[in-house]
Parts: structure tokens; C-alpha cells; sequence
């Protein structure tokens, strides 16, 4: 059984980074305006699977074998959700999936969607820890430049906010890092309605890439929803609960059915109530 959790309505945490601009130095510490405004945003994430053939080449030759690890994961789906903002409006907003079990066909399209892309913001919840290491192990073997976005800084050698933004890691703080459904259940955001990622491996082995692409799915809109109000904690945009509305309502216009739809409906429908609710409160 498909569960979309419903958790109690928190504050946003607030926290003082903002996406750097390029080729400026920055105290971390220091308050000066170094942000650069809301607007183009690229959120990812991907799903994966083990590559037992590599994990047994290795395993093969070590009796006490670390088990399986990033190392040998290979990417099986990956869904891109594409947002602007403009004159503070939400203007664009496209959810596009690379689904196959064909790690060649897959991890060039994607390179190539972060490619013709070089002005947004890399957007992932633990991609730094996730997606990063997976998909620079994929670019090894096939032999492919990473995308900007996907690369160290050439002035700082680590990866920055600018280019790739983490906001597991933008929430935590100096604490430990959270799940992505337990941070959207504690802003009632729709979190694992596909089902989670522990259901992949099973998927795949029977060529059910439509469901696997859906978990992905799911992932990328609960971070747009995030982002949206990590964004209006921050300052960076105005009324963040009616472009968390906006969004919902174009991705339940796509044409390509999806599990998640009702999901989303009662989501966007109980935001619409409490815009609702808070403008009267407001003009009274």
C-alpha cells in the first residue's frame, strides 16, 4: 500500500546561507548582502540500483569485503523539476524524467538537461552525498565531463552553494542531517506517495521502470516544495505558500498520468484553504 503522510504544520527553519555569487569572496559568518536574487532552479534526484557484477569483481578478492557502498550503484531513473521566478512570479515550471535501465542512455541525456541549463541552480535534498559521488563515479566509467554544476569549485576546490545547491545540508545547520519525509511531514508537504527508495532494486528486477520513475518523481516535487519555502523563510521570494499552490496546480496539469495526482489535488487543496484562511485573518 502507496501512504502519502500528513504530519502537523511547522516553522521553517531559518538559516543564513544563500546561493553565492560567483568569484566573490565570502565570510560565511559575516551579514553582508553576497546573495544573488531568486531565480532559475534546477531540482534533481535520481534513483539507483547495485551493480553486483562490480561489487562480486571485488568482493572476489577480499575476504573481509566492505559491503556494497556508493561505489557501485548505478543510476536507474532521474527526474528534473525546472523552476523560475520572475518579477517574483512563478513563470516556469516543467517535470521532465529519464527513466531505463541503461546507465550509457541515461547519464548523457542528464548531463546534457544540466548542460543546456548553465544559468540555474543545481537544486537536490543530500544530493552531496547522494547524487554527487554516484554520478561522478558514473562519469568516470563512460568516460564524460561532468556538468558545471556538478563540478568543484575551481577558486574554492570544494563544491559551493552557488552551483549546487544541498538542502539537507542548508537545514541542518550544525546539527545531523533529516530525512526528506521528515522534514515535509513537519510542513505537511506530500512526501513518498510512489512509494520509497527501498523498493527500487525490486522494481527494476521486473522492468517496472514507470513505478521507479514515479518515486523519483515524488522526491523532486516534495524539494520544489521545500525549496519554495526554504526561499520565503530566507527573504528570497514573497508569498511562498500561494507559488507552493501555483506549482502544484501545473503538475497536475501534465498530460502523463501519475499514481501521485489525487495526492498533490489534497495537498494544493488544503494550501488553498489556509491561503484562505490567513487573508481573512489579515483583513480583519
Amino acid at each position: 500500500r502507496l501512504i502519502c503522510d500528513k504530519g502537523p504544520l511547522a516553522r521553517a527553519f531559518v538559516v543564513s546561507t544563500q546561493p553565492l555569487r560567483r568569484h566573490r569572496k565570502v565570510n560565511s559568518m559575516s551579514n553582508q548582502s553576497s546573495t544573488r536574487p531568486a531565480g532559475q532552479f534546477l531540482i534533481l534526484d535520481t534513483e539507483s540500483i547495485w551493480d553486483r557484477i562490480a561489487y562480486d569483481r571485488y568482493a572476489a578478492t577480499d575476504r573481509k569485503a566492505a559491503p556494497p557502498r556508493w561505489t557501485t550503484r548505478k543510476i536507474v531513473s532521474a527526474s528534473l523539476l525546472d523552476l523560475r521566478i520572475d518579477d517574483g512570479e512563478l513563470s516556469h515550471v516543467a517535470l521532465k524524467s529519464l527513466p531505463g535501465c541503461s546507465e550509457e542512455t541515461l547519464i548523457p541525456q542528464l548531463f546534457d538537461e544540466l548542460l543546456i541549463r548553465p544559468d540555474h541552480q543545481l537544486v537536490t535534498f543530500g544530493g552531496l552525498n547522494a547524487e554527487q559521488p554516484i554520478l561522478e563515479m558514473a562519469a568516470m566509467r563512460l568516460h564524460r565531463k561532468l556538468p558545471r554544476a556538478l563540478r568543484k569549485s575551481e577558486r574554492f576546490g570544494r563544491f559551493d552553494d552557488y552551483r549546487h545547491l544541498d538542502l539537507a545540508k542548508a537545514l541542518k545547520g550544525g546539527g545531523s542531517y533529516c530525512h526528506l519525509a521528515e522534514i515535509a511531514s513537519a510542513l505537511d508537504l506530500p512526501f513518498k506517495c510512489a512509494g520509497s527508495a527501498d523498493r527500487v532494486e525490486h522494481l527494476a528486477s521486473s522492468g517496472r521502470w514507470k513505478a521507479i520513475t514515479e518515486i523519483s518523481e515524488i522526491d523532486t516535487i516534495s524539494t520544489g516544495l521545500l525549496l519554495l519555502a526554504w526561499l520565503g523563510a530566507n527573504g528570497s521570494i514573497e508569498h511562498p505558500l500561494a507559488k507552493q499552490i501555483s506549482l502544484l496546480t501545473r503538475l497536475m496539469q501534465r498530460q502523463e498520468p501519475a499514481s501521485y495526482i489525487g495526492d498533490l489535488r489534497a495537498t494544493r487543496d488544503e494550501m488553498t484553504n489556509r491561503l484562505f484562511v490567513e487573508a481573512s485573518q489579515a483583513a480583519a
